[in-house]
Order: C-alpha cells, then sequence, then structure tokens
C-alpha cells in the first residue's frame, strides 16, 4: 500500500470512529468554527504552524458587525447561521463549545429575544458531551463538499463532451494553451512601470463635447483600449466646467492615447501633470469649500472629499414586453444606443408575461428577434456606433446566442465600424465561459490580423478558460513579465481568478477570517476585493457550510466600499438550500448590508420554496408562495409543485408516507380558502365592478377564441365578445360610476394594456415567425362495434360510469375522483383559484418586508411541530385560521391594508 493511500486511509479511520482528541486530526478545514475549537478537535499544533508567520507581527484585520451581533459569542453567531434546521435542532445540543462568559450586549437590539434564546440553548450544549452528534455534522459537511465537487466534475464532463461531438462533427482541432500563450506573449508589448498622474491634457472647447460625452470618443474608452487610466482634472473657477483630463498609465500606451486624443482634438494643450504646493491640509483649513489644486478633490467643512468624475444615468431595468419599448420619434447616434439599452435591459419574469400580459412567448426571443432586425434595417445605417454593437453583442453572448453575435461581427466589418480591443474581448468572453480553446485561439487570430493588440483584459479572459490553477499561475506570471498587472484593473480582475484557490488554502491551513484577509491584503494589496473575487469567496464558504463567515465577508466588502450583488446572495441561498439549514437562510435574508438594497427576485422565491418544501415548512412556504405571486416572481415548477399538491388534495386513497402527506396538504393550506369569493381579487370586484367585467371579458374572449380555434381555426370577433357581455355589465348608480371613474382610471388602463397587449405587439417590425400557428385538427381514432362494445362492458367503464353518476362535489378540498383523476369540473375549480393568487400582483402589493414575515413563518412552524400528534393533523387543523396572514393593500391605495388568508 503506498503512502498515500496509508494517509487517506488512517483520515477516514480518525473522521469516521469516535472524535477523541488525537493529535492526527486529519481534514480540519471542514469542520465547523465550533468544532475547531472544541475539546474533540485536536489540540495538537499543527505541523504548518511553526513555518508560518506569526499572527501577532501581522495587523488585525477588523470585520465589521451588524448590530444584532455586536459583542456576540462566536458559538452564539455559528449557531444563529450555521446551525442545522429546527426540526434537528435536538442533534446539535450534544455539541461541547468552548468555555467563554456570556457578554453584555448594547440596547435597544431587535434581535434581543432570539439572542437569549441562542444564549439558552449554549448552556445546554455546554452540558452535554457526545460525539454521535458531532460525527453527523462531520458527515454531512463532507456530503455537502463531495456534491459540490461532484457538480463541478460533472458540468466540466459535460463541455468536455460537447465540444468534442462539436469538433468531430466539425472536424476542428484542439490547440494547447501553451500555442496560444506563446501567441499572446509575442504579440502583447512590454509595458513599464506605471506612471501616476504623468501629462494633464487641456481639452479644447470645441472639442469637449466628443471627449467629455461622446459615444465612439469617450476618453475613458480610449483609455481602456490602451491600458491607461484617464481621470477628470480641475474645474475651471469661473465657469466650473472640467476642462483638463489626468493620464495615468505605462508610457508607451500614455503616448499612444495621447497621439488618438490628438486626432480628434489638435488643438489639444498638453503639459506635465504638476502637485500644486498648496496641500489637503491647508485646503481644509479653508473650510469655504474650496478646490484643492492638483488633488481632484473638494473638502467641505464636514470633513467629505469629493472628487470630479463623471455621472451617468442609473438605467433601470424596464419591466416591458421588446414589443412595447417605444421607438425614437427620431433617429440619431444616442437615441439608436439608448433604444438599443432599453431592449438589451428590459427585464421580465415568466410570471408577469404569462398571467400579467397573456403572452406565451419568450421574451428574451423576442428581444433577440428585433435586434437582429435593428440592424440590418437600411435606413438606420447612419445611426449605428460601436458601443451599440458592443451593448448587443453582450446581450447575445451573454444569452449564449453565439451565432447572432458572430453575424453582427461581419456587420459591423462591412460598415466599416472601427474595432477596438473591447469588441473582440467580448467574443473572446464567449469562449472562455465554455471553456473552448480552439474558438479561443480562433477569434484571437481574428484580431490580430486586424492588427489590433491584446490587452490586460484578454489575457484575464485567456486565465478564465482554465481551472487548473497552476496553469492560470503560469499565465500570470507572463502577464507580471510583460508589466500587465501594474493597470490596477487588470490587476484587480486577476485577483478574482485566485480568490477561490486563496480561500480553499487558508480553509486548508485553519485560518481565521481575519488571517485570510490579512495574507490576501499583504499579498495583492488592499484593494483587492471586488464583486467576483467576494462571489468565488462566498461560493468556497457557503460549499463548507460555513454561513456565517459569508455573511461577516458580505459586510467585510461593504466597509471596503464594494458593493455585494444578487449573485452573492443567492450563491449562499443555494448552499443554505442543499444543507438544509432554513434558520440560516432567514438570517441572511435578514441582516444584508443595507447598501445593496437588495430586492427578492424569482431566483430568491425559488431557492426559498424549494428549501421550504424540502423540510415541510407550511408557513415559510405560504409566505415565499404569496410574496412571489404579489411581486410576480414565480417559475413554472413552484407553479407546478403547487397545482399538483391541489389535484392530490382530492385523492381518496390516505397518503402512506410523512413527505405524500405533506404534498397533499400544503397546497391547500397556501391557497387558505374554501371559496373563490374569500379571495383578496374578488373583494376588490365587488368595490370596482369594472375590474370584474374586464376578467370576465377576458374570460369570454378566451371561450369563444378557443371554440373558434376547434371549430373552423378563425380567430372571434371582438364585437361578438363586447356583444355578449353588454347585457351582463352591472348598472351603476351615478355615485358608484363617479367613484369609479375616480378610483380606478390607473387600474382600468393598466387592465386595458393587459387585455391588448396581443394587439400591440406588432408595432415594431411586425414579427410574423412569432405569430402563432392554427393547431392541427385532431382527429378522433375509429372503433369497429365490437371494440367499442367490449370497453363499455368492461369493469373499468361501469366503474366510471357510477363515478359520473355521483353528485357534483364543488367542496375544493373534498376527495372526489373519476377513476384516478379528479373530475373536471373541480379541476376548472382548482384553476380558478390558482389564477386568482397568479394575478394578484396586478391590484395588490406586501405591506410587510418578506425577511420579516418569514421569520414569524418560521417560528410559527416550529411551535407547531411541538404540538402533540402534529404529523397526524388534517386539513381542518391547518384551516381553522391559526395561519399566518398577510398584510396586503392595493397598489392604487383604496384599500391601505387587508389580511390575506
Amino acid at each position: 500500500m503506498s503512502l498515500g493511500s496509508r494517509i487517506a486511509k488512517r483520515g477516514r479511520a480518525a473522521v469516521f470512529t469516535k472524535l477523541a482528541p488525537t493529535p492526527r486530526e486529519p481534514l480540519l478545514f471542514l469542520y465547523p468554527s465550533w468544532l475547531r475549537n472544541s475539546s474533540t478537535a485536536s489540540s495538537a499544533p499543527l505541523q504548518h504552524e511553526s513555518h508560518a508567520e506569526p499572527a501577532a507581527q501581522q495587523k488585525p484585520i477588523l470585520i465589521p458587525k451588524h448590530a444584532a451581533t455586536l459583542s456576540e459569542d462566536p458559538a452564539v453567531l455559528d449557531k444563529r447561521f450555521n446551525g442545522p434546521k429546527a426540526a434537528s435542532a435536538n442533534d446539535t445540543q450534544a455539541l461541547e463549545t468552548r468555555e467563554s462568559p456570556p457578554k453584555s450586549r448594547p440596547p435597544n437590539i431587535t434581535t434581543e429575544d432570539g439572542i437569549a434564546s441562542l444564549q439558552k440553548e449554549q448552556g445546554i450544549l455546554k452540558d452535554t458531551k457526545s460525539a454521535a452528534a458531532a460525527e453527523k455534522m462531520v458527515r454531512k459537511l463532507l456530503g455537502l463538499q463531495e456534491i459540490t465537487d461532484d457538480s463541478r466534475q460533472a458540468a466540466s464532463s459535460l463541455r468536455r463532451a460537447y465540444r468534442a461531438a462539436k469538433r468531430e462533427e466539425l472536424q476542428q482541432w484542439i490547440p494547447d494553451w501553451r500555442t496560444v500563450l506563446s501567441t499572446l506573449v509575442k504579440h502583447t508589448p512590454e509595458h513599464g512601470p506605471w506612471l501616476s498622474k504623468a501629462l494633464k491634457f487641456e481639452i479644447p472647447e470645441d472639442a469637449a463635447p466628443k471627449l467629455l460625452t461622446g459615444i465612439d470618443d469617450f476618453y475613458a474608452g480610449i483609455g481602456v483600449k490602451y491600458g491607461c487610466k484617464i481621470q477628470l482634472g480641475d474645474r475651471d473657477e469661473f465657469t466650473m466646467k472640467v476642462t483638463t483630463l489626468v493620464i495615468s498609465g505605462p508610457a508607451v500606451a500614455i503616448s499612444k492615447c495621447a497621439a488618438e486624443i490628438l486626432s480628434i482634438a489638435p488643438n489639444l494643450k498638453i503639459t506635465p501633470f504638476k502637485d500644486s504646493p498648496a496641500s489637503a491640509k491647508a485646503g481644509a483649513e479653508l473650510g469655504d469649500g474650496t478646490e484643492v489644486p492638483g488633488n481632484n478633490l473638494h473638502i467641505f467643512d464636514s470633513g467629505v472629499q469629493i472628487r470630479n468624475v463623471v455621472s451617468e444615468a442609473a438605467r433601470r431595468p424596464r419591466v416591458l414586453r421588446p414589443e412595447r419599448i417605444p421607438k425614437p420619434t427620431e433617429w440619431n447616434q444616442q437615441s439608436f444606443l439608448d433604444y438599443v439599452r432599453d431592449l438589451t435591459t428590459c427585464k421580465m419574469t415568466s410570471h408577469v408575461n404569462r398571467f400579467g400580459l397573456q403572452a406565451k412567448d419568450d421574451p428574451n426571443t423576442v428581444t433577440a428577434h428585433y435586434l437582429r432586425e435593428l440592424f440590418n434595417t437600411p435606413d438606420l445605417r447612419p445611426s449605428i456606433t460601436r458601443e451599440a454593437c458592443h451593448e448587443a453583442m453582450r446581450y447575445w453572448v451573454q444569452g449564449n446566442h453565439i451565432e447572432d453575435a458572430r453575424i453582427l461581427f461581419v456587420h459591423m466589418e462591412i460598415l466599416k465600424v472601427r474595432m477596438t480591443p473591447e469588441t473582440f474581448n467580448i467574443l473572446l468572453a464567449g469562449a472562455a465561459k465554455f471553456e473552448d480553446i480552439h474558438n479561443f485561439h480562433f477569434i484571437l487570430h481574428l484580431m490580430l490580423n486586424r492588427g489590433i493588440t491584446p490587452n490586460g483584459r484578454t489575457w484575464n479572459h485567456f486565465i478564465t478558460a482554465f481551472s487548473d490553477v497552476k496553469i492560470k499561475l503560469h499565465i500570470l506570471t507572463e502577464m507580471q513579465k510583460k508589466g500587465l498587472l501594474n493597470h490596477p484593473q487588470t490587476m484587480l480582475e486577476a485577483t478574482a481568478q485566485l480568490a477561490q484557490p486563496e480561500i480553499e488554502a487558508s480553509i486548508d491551513q485553519n485560518q481565521t477570517q481575519q488571517d485570510f484577509i490579512a495574507h490576501m491584503d499583504s499579498r495583492y494589496g488592499s484593494d483587492w476585493v471586488s464583486v467576483s473575487s467576494g462571489n468565488h469567496i462566498l461560493h468556497v464558504l457557503g460549499a463548507h457550510g460555513l454561513i456565517s463567515r459569508c455573511w461577516e465577508f458580505l459586510h467585510f466588502m461593504d466597509s471596503r466600499h464594494v458593493v455585494p450583488d444578487s449573485y452573492g446572495v443567492h450563491t449562499i441561498l443555494h448552499h443554505c438550500k442543499q444543507a438544509a439549514n432554513l434558520s440560516g437562510a432567514i438570517e441572511v435574508l435578514r441582516s444584508l448590508p443595507r447598501s445593496m438594497n437588495f430586492q427578492a427576485s424569482e431566483e430568491t422565491y425559488r431557492i426559498m420554496f424549494d428549501l421550504a418544501w424540502k423540510l415541510r415548512c407550511f408557513n415559510v412556504a405560504k409566505v415565499v408562495w404569496r410574496y412571489a405571486c404579489l411581486s410576480g416572481g414565480t417559475n413554472f415548477r413552484t407553479r407546478q409543485l403547487v397545482f399538483q399538491s391541489m389535484k392530490d388534495s382530492n385523492l381518496v386513497e390516505p397518503p402512506n408516507s410523512i413527505q405524500t402527506r405533506f404534498t397533499r396538504l400544503v397546497g391547500p393550506f397556501i391557497i387558505g380558502i374554501d371559496n373563490i369569493k374569500e379571495h383578496p381579487s374578488r373583494y376588490l370586484e365587488r368595490m370596482i365592478p369594472a375590474i370584474e367585467y374586464e376578467r370576465l371579458l377576458r374570460r369570454e374572449e378566451a371561450r369563444l377564441k378557443k371554440a373558434a380555434m376547434k371549430d373552423s381555426f378563425t380567430q372571434p370577433d371582438a364585437s361578438e365578445v363586447e356583444a355578449s357581455l353588454r347585457d351582463e355589465k352591472p348598472d351603476l348608480s351615478p355615485i358608484e360610476s363617479q367613484d369609479e371613474h375616480q378610483t380606478t382610471e390607473q387600474d382600468s388602463s393598466q387592465s386595458d394594456e393587459l387585455v391588448d397587449s396581443d394587439q400591440r405587439a406588432t408595432n415594431i417590425f411586425q414579427p410574423t415567425e412569432l405569430e402563432s400557428k392554427p393547431l392541427p385538427v385532431k382527429r378522433r381514432p375509429s372503433f369497429t362495434p365490437e371494440e367499442l362494445e367490449a370497453h363499455r362492458s368492461s369493469p373499468a367503464y361501469q366503474e366510471h360510469l357510477k363515478q359520473r353518476e355521483l353528485p357534483e362535489i364543488l367542496d375544493p378540498w373534498s376527495p372526489s375522483t373519476v377513476g384516478n383523476q379528479i373530475p373536471h369540473y373541480k379541476s376548472q375549480i382548482l384553476k380558478d383559484l390558482l389564477n386568482a393568487d397568479l394575478e394578484i400582483f396586478k391590484q395588490w402589493r406586501p405591506v410587510r418586508p418578506f425577511e420579516e414575515m418569514l421569520q414569524e413563518a418560521f417560528e410559527l412552524d416550529t411551535e407547531w411541530r411541538t404540538v402533540e400528534g402534529y404529523k397526524e393533523k388534517e386539513l381542518d387543523w391547518f384551516m381553522d385560521g391559526k395561519a399566518l396572514k398577510i398584510g396586503i393593500a392595493t397598489r392604487s391605495g383604496l384599500v391601505r391594508e387587508f389580511e390575506w388568508k
């Protein structure tokens, strides 16, 4: 047996037998913090500690604490985030934690009761000593790590198999990564030392619009093109306008930037940049907002320093379908770019698209079609800019429309649009995302054949194409030799590629969060934190079950003025779902940094609903479902699970397992009502009869359209629908008519827009190939008289006839089946209840925050589990009013608060 096999065998034996004190504890980095510091962990020093730098010599890193956890014991913090689900809380009561006296906490903390209860649980943990629960937790953590590794390997193997099939089909060859690296080294010039604030450009008045607010001649884009950093200079003392630019970078890159800027502004005056003798302290003594020359700063009375930057209007994603985005009245370069950005940033969930606009096609497919038509229109060619092409290419590469991106690249060449390294970097990013070295090599040669020099971002995309850390380090070594890492942005992007192996090595060495941050600061500088590197670190920490460290790192990013994005939060929630850690997921959502301004999205609701379904939490599932419906954020799988549960509640056979029982009860529990008249949408219809008329109008339109398509494949006439419902519209008194006109003007116009969305969908380019085609005629199979007689005399058909003769059971949750299926009339009742929930976002909104309701629902579910005979309770026990109610209000302000049962 080899040495490695003996070490692995000894390690498994040490972990999975008895966790007694031993100096040979293996894989300690997989243990949570409470287990590392307990008596069951190894007390002997590790071998690498003698060679490591003493922690006392390093500058301590202060990780900011949330108000709810100031002066909190580490074991309590770990219990708060990393603890298992509440149903199995007794599994961890036998774990021993380190001796630490309870500390006083600041007053006026909203979670004081929760912390007090956790401290009581900590006392229980100290009194019990059992290694069985610790062994169970270690097995769980090792299983989670194994699942993560298997998923990573499966994804990599699928990509390799796909590329192998494509290579065999297209007869391609795979270039060696060393060949691509040698090509990059050969065609990348040497970058010298970084010259900070080397030159100052004084912009003439006639060239200021092009350089400061232009599209393709924007000064920041010119700097990125050659690997420089261009900043705004001082303001004019009289006009208060910015008329100077300050450039930093290598000498060769600065000369190229200066040459291109001179081609745009020949009258540009270039002078060496010199700092003013006035210091920041002297400027602060002025105290009147006077600008400090040379430092690009304003120092005000409050001590706040403000520098001059270009402000861009924040473009919030528009919740509109592409065909409803208004076209510019006059086409020019700026309006064309704005319209392209509106198309590429419009976001719409499948819920809003299906139940709000009654559309069945994918909005992303329509957006891609509109972009193709936009760039193919001959009359708009003078308005096409390089930046607009880049926006469209990024959208297509992100959505894996690689063929469209390549076609647009050809159109740019036909239109003779001047290309930059960013044009090819967008295509290279798509190839690197799939680890496709063949296409990367091909695009790189397209770039070189057109005289475009690779920059730092090109090298970073090349690093992304590999998962092997050794290859990454080899490429970074060549980048260091070329001087590319002297650029701050290039260094930041390169550091993000090494964040994952760095945090994995840190956990392997059993470092604390402070030790890891101190190591990263000493190696990469204090500005190494970015959104990309933070997401890599959060993924590794979450995969090891260290949810409390994930939360701490989010606040550390916020302290370094890096705002985390929603992808990092969803990464943490995903690992909470794998570990069945619902309490940790709720705590993360409750205590996110305020700078994030996090809003729950479709992905948030999906993860939380799957977690609640997995742990059989009735109230949590109800809260997630209703908040998802109120924001239009349910996905197809969630809707299918709820509707299938509603149908299963009508089955006659008793459930044979706990999960089957939950599946039958959760659907009716989530809906919460027995009659559609109790739904908030019907309550609003009783107040505003016009809303009920619009609903009946849409239902009649759908019925006539379905009947017409079935008979003669002709669309129903709108006049027939209007005539069929003209007599059904309720008569309103003068007061009611006036109230309806005043209070429901916005709601009625919104409903009209939703109804007429299909008729208005062909205002732009008229995408005829996206229109619905008539369904083929389904012909019934013909049977012989003997076959029909045999079928009618069969026992199954006789049982079916007996079931049909039974009276109709209109109660939606009473058992009623016809054969193995529920009756058609019962299915329609269930669909009406489900659709009422799915369409509630049109008129209603939630009153309280999502994370607060999640905490109350989790506490109520935990309380229910302590009730005697909880596992045998029937549906009546859940539906008798003890469930959590959701406070909602109308968007128009007509109803301030309404309790949704």
